[in-house]
């Protein structure tokens, strides 16, 4: 209201998303969104809860929820009310919910309901990916490495920034510190704009991209709508400047 020609999403990165990562990433002391099991007993497990880092990561978490529900949409994540999955789930959850005491829960499951009663495969997908972002500690790191006898299969792994958990485990659950997240991975490359891919286990069961020529190049959350760090390899780090370079005419 104080600027209206501003527009909030072109800093919300660098303002919002940032800050997210930087007081989660390598800090045993962040909390979870949510505490279902342990709930709230004092004074200071509020204080510690509603602060400006909580709402940073609250709002980055619904952002990158956003764009992924929007992804097979020709709007843009940002397009407003009734023109994204997301904006409809979240009108139909406030107009169910008005006047009642909710909790995380209740918005997750509002949301999945919504989805399926909408013929959305995806549903239990995008619900088990917001449990995973709302009960869990910190955030993840996704490193993107090359692979295959050329050289040319991209890869992705996510590895776990809290000491509580020495490497990323399959088989742990929802709120262990060892559990994988998940990850949807936006991507770019040199012939393909935008591209998705959720990561739920430790390592992608298949290669997400295969490099074309020798100036094909990944981009990891390239429309930056991810809560997430990104780690490259020396060769997917050298292709990626030697687009930066060409896009940006500085050639060579």
């Amino acid at each position: 209201a104080a600027l209206p020609g501003s527009d909030v999403w072109e800093s919300f990165f660098p303002d919002v998303t940032a800050s997210a990562l930087l007081h989660d990433a390598h800090s045993d002391s962040t909390i979870p969104l949510s505490s279902p099991t342990t709930g709230v007993h004092s004074t200071e497990q509020i204080e510690s809860m509603f602060n400006a880092a909580a709402y940073d990561k609250g709002g980055a978490v619904l952002r990158m929820l956003r764009a992924y529900m929007s992804r097979r949409s020709s709007d843009e994540a940002e397009g407003g009310p009734g023109k994204d999955p997301f904006m409809a789930s979240v009108a139909s959850y406030l107009h169910s919910r008005q006047y009642m005491a909710v909790d995380s829960a209740d918005f997750i499951g509002e949301l999945q309901a919504y989805l399926e009663a909408a013929g959305d495969s995806s549903a239990g997908e995008v619900a088990g990916m917001l449990r995973k972002w709302v009960y869990q500690k910190s955030v993840p790191r996704v490193e993107v490495y090359t692979a295959g006898a050329g050289g040319d299969e991209v890869g992705i792994r996510q590895v776990l920034l809290t000491s509580a958990a020495s490497r990323c485990s399959n088989s742990a659950g929802v709120g262990d510190p060892a559990a994988p997240w998940h990850v949807p991975v936006q991507f770019a490359s040199k012939l393909a704009h935008r591209r998705w891919y959720l990561l739920k286990t430790c390592h992608a069961s298949a290669y997400i991209h295969s490099l074309e020529g020798a100036d094909d190049f990944i981009k990891l959350n390239s429309g930056q709508m991810g809560l997430y760090s990104v780690s490259y390899d020396t060769p997917l780090w050298d292709r990626l400047g030697g687009a930066a370079r060409r896009l940006g005419g500085g050639g060579e």
